[in-house]
């Protein structure tokens, strides 16, 4: 397989985005900091951490197959709905591959830097829904417009024709993890 280097945004004009070697000065396909990004998934990272550790005892198998993956390009589908607990958990450990773990995600040490090319479909209605969504949106969130259902009401619109130009460019950066 032929790598191809991920898209890079960056705030810096372009003559200067070279030497930006930390990523301090990076940004994702829709305008948001990755320094930002990755402090905002260390914190939730850290606050989450022990409820996949201790009271929930989360059980990864498979890693291996993560290893190997490219960096942009992979989208992964789960077979039933979630909230945020889920894309957390899968934010853990894709961290914790990008450093080198195998199948767990002890000792945190994984979010004193972590993988901030990650992207999760969400309503967008669920995102604006409170500050703590609002939060999580900034996380890496691309938010649609769902046609069947609105505030917990069933609806008729029309099909949010842009969302799928929001997907491949998260894509075109990174991973995406998408719920039904």
């Amino acid at each position: 397989m032929d790598y191809k280097p991920p898209t890079q945004y960056s705030f810096l004009p372009k003559p200067l985005d070279k030497l930006d070697f930390i990523g301090l000065f990076e940004k994702d396909p829709f305008g948001n900091s990755l320094f930002i990004k990755r402090i905002l998934i260390a914190v939730i990272g850290w606050i989450t951490y022990f409820r996949y550790t201790l009271y929930n005892k989360l059980k990864i198998e498979g890693t291996e197959y993560l290893e190997n993956l490219p960096v942009s390009n992979v989208i992964f589908l789960s077979n039933h709905q979630t909230y945020f607990a889920d894309v957390i958990a899968f934010f853990h450990i894709f961290c914790s591959v990008k450093w080198g773990f195998k199948n767990t995600i002890v000792p945190p040490v994984y979010l004193l830097w972590p993988r901030a090319r990650n992207y999760y479909v969400a309503a967008s209605e669920t995102m604006k829904g409170g500050l703590l969504p609002r939060i999580f949106a900034l996380g890496g969130a691309i938010q649609v417009e769902r046609s069947w259902r609105s505030q917990g009401q069933d609806v008729r619109r029309e099909v949010d024709s842009t969302a799928n130009e929001r997907i491949v460019r998260a894509l075109e950066h990174g991973w995406v993890v998408s719920f039904p």
